[in-house]
């Protein structure tokens, strides 16, 4: 079978930006190669099975030379498999893609191209700066600030200080002054407003509204203006004040795990500001299980996805699969559990929607019989609260197949509307290290991580009506657009 390439545009920054076509890319790849620009949510589209290539670039640091990116190309290709080379932006404004098209072509590997969104279009809109408007723009230039040598001697300033269009500058912030200087210099009027977006379509987006002749000072005022950046000049930039939509709210999300939250990826699709915060690691344990205990099973339980993980893991690794689970019925607490084990084939028997044991008790535990075998699938750190729910019932066998071990916690210089927690162990490991963030309004999950915030004095406490994430993103949207003071729930923390 013969391989192939896709040269994927991912877009400006907005995860939701990547098109159609650009997500089925990704589902059907075996291998990404992927920049530093990418948004971290377009690889959580490929398959668990897909290989993962790093090939960023920063400035007096590359992870690899572009030479060594098209042989990386090639070489897979010619293992037979699909292959994504995911880049920030458009594939072919100023991202290289045209000297990887022209390497595959010589190399006879079949390639197609996928565009992308450029930044240089979506980040002035999304900074409220139309790049064309009538009256004001009849055009617009698009010019990157640095050769491949970094150097912008390269730029004709008459020309393009003649140009009575929009002008965008990409990757100039480091090069902010000469521009400016040189558009000055070639008889650009020093009032011509001017706007410079950091972090264009992101979350973290930030704008400076100011004029040719007085943004950089104004710039080195502003630390949170960093790159990638882009540079508009020309009247369009005044709009921003008029069009410009901020962001919702400023959230941040404490997570347990190295992947992205559920919780920030819904809020940021729904336009918040949102900041991670990990406070976890999970380490898998080296468990066995008890084959003739299994044998004996009658009913298997998890509690999260991570127990899910590690259990199938400690499976394999006694060469076994869910054929070993046949006749054992199952039960999950909630629909991520549910969505998780899916991904071995199976459908769980009993799925609350809420990570809730109370909700778990109303529907399973009454079906338990004193001579069934339950084996509890938790990590070490879990409450035995749900352990002795089950033993009152039948007779039970708790597996721990994870650790939940604290995390090295650094914080943005930033501020906050709200803390959003799911769990207790985030509670405690957060606010032992940040106690001041115990005097903003926190939402919980549920009454076991409302419980542990007032245990660290915190006053503005806010409990999502249902334990599940969907809830928690509602009711943080409500608070932040003041449709809420409060709610109410009932969970118990797995952590």
């Amino acid at each position: 079978m013969s391989g192939r390439v896709i040269l994927l545009g991912g877009g400006p920054g907005d995860p939701g930006l990547l098109t159609l076509k650009g997500a089925q890319a990704l589902k059907q790849a075996e291998v990404v190669v992927y920049d530093r620009l990418v948004a971290p949510e377009l690889l959580d589209l490929t398959s668990p099975q897909c290989e993962r290539i790093y090939v960023g670039k920063q400035a007096a640091h590359h992870t690899m030379k572009q030479e060594e990116i098209n042989a990386v190309l090639i070489e897979k290709a010619r293992q037979g498999k699909v292959v994504v080379r995911l880049k920030g932006g458009d594939v072919y404004v100023f991202g290289r893609g045209g000297e990887e098209a022209l390497a595959l072509k010589q190399a006879g590997i079949p390639f197609e191209v996928i565009p992308g969104i450029s930044s240089c279009l979506a980040g002035p809109a999304y900074a409220g700066i139309p790049v064309t408007q009538r009256g004001l723009a009849q055009g617009f230039e698009v010019v990157t600030a640095q050769d491949q040598t970094g150097s912008s001697d390269f730029l004709d300033f008459q020309r393009l200080a003649a140009n009575p269009g929009t002008l965008v500058f990409m990757m100039g912030l480091s090069r902010l002054e000469s521009l400016m200087q040189g558009l000055k210099k070639a008889g650009k009027d020093p009032q011509t407003p001017c706007a410079v977006i950091s972090r264009a379509t992101c979350a973290d987006q930030r704008v400076l509204i100011s004029t040719i002749g007085e943004v950089a000072q104004a710039a080195r005022q502003r630390e949170d203006l960093i790159s990638p950046a882009l540079i508009v000049v020309g009247a369009v930039s005044r709009l921003h004040h008029q069009l410009y939509s901020p962001s919702r709210g400023r959230v941040l999300v404490a997570r347990v795990g190295d992947e992205q939250s559920e919780l920030a990826k819904r809020l940021r699709m729904a336009g918040m500001d949102c900041d991670e915060v990990q406070t976890g690691r999970i380490r898998f344990l080296p468990v066995v299980v008890n084959k003739e205990r299994l044998r004996q099973t009658d009913w298997l339980c998890f509690t999260s996805r991570n127990g899910i993980r590690g259990f199938f893991a400690a499976l394999k690794a006694q060469r076994l699969d869910s054929r070993a689970l046949a006749g054992i019925r199952i039960a999950v607490i909630g629909s991520g559990c549910a969505a998780e084990l899916s991904k071995e084939g199976i459908q769980p028997e009993v799925v609350p929607q809420s990570f809730n044991s109370h909700q778990l008790s109303e529907q399973w535990l009454a079906r338990l019989r004193p001579h069934h075998h339950v084996l509890l699938v938790q990590g070490r750190q879990a409450s035995t609260q749900l352990y002795q729910a089950i033993s009152a019932h039948a007779r039970c066998w708790r597996l721990c197949v994870y650790d939940n071990e604290a995390a090295d916690i650094v914080l943005p210089l930033k501020k906050w509307d709200l803390v959003a927690f799911s769990c207790a162990s985030s509670v405690q490991r957060l606010l032992q290290s940040q106690p001041q963030l115990a005097h903003l309004r926190c939402v919980a999950i549920g009454p076991a991580t409302s419980a542990a915030l007032r245990r660290y004095g915190v006053a503005q406490i806010v409990e999502a009506p249902q334990s599940r994430m969907a809830a928690m993103a509602e009711v943080i949207e409500q608070l932040l657009e003041g449709r809420a003071d409060h709610a109410a729930g009932e969970s118990e923390s797995d952590r």
